[in-house]
């Protein structure tokens, strides 16, 4: 970070291009720069990782969950059905969590 002057959207893209997986970089970005849980989710869906691999790297490095994880998927920008279909991949329930879904996106 400090000696090449590399922001953190900067070291994402290296990293991602370097075969590094989204649970590796949102671990960096977090200790490195000290970033949230929607500053990681934004630069990772920046860089082009899919919502499941973000969906599970926000679990596993942030122990993020439920409402909370969709939320932060839903800010970053990741469509309806990708949210949908990261829950099923991490394994999360999202029988109950979406009944309100039309409300919820304001649909």
């Amino acid at each position: 970070k400090s000696v090449y002057n590399l922001s953190a959207q900067g070291v994402s893209d290296i990293l991602k291009a370097f075969g590094y997986s989204a649970n590796q970089v949102a671990g960096a970005l977090q200790d490195a720069y000290s970033l949230t849980v929607q500053e990681v989710a934004n630069v990772l869906k920046a860089a082009g990782y899919a919502a499941d691999v973000v969906a599970g790297a926000l679990k596993d490095v942030f122990s993020l969950t439920g409402e909370g994880l969709a939320n932060v998927l839903k800010s970053a920008g990741y469509a309806l059905s990708d949210i949908e279909d990261a829950f099923e991949s991490i394994g999360e329930d999202i029988g109950d969590f979406f009944e309100d879904v039309g409300d919820w996106f304001g649909l």
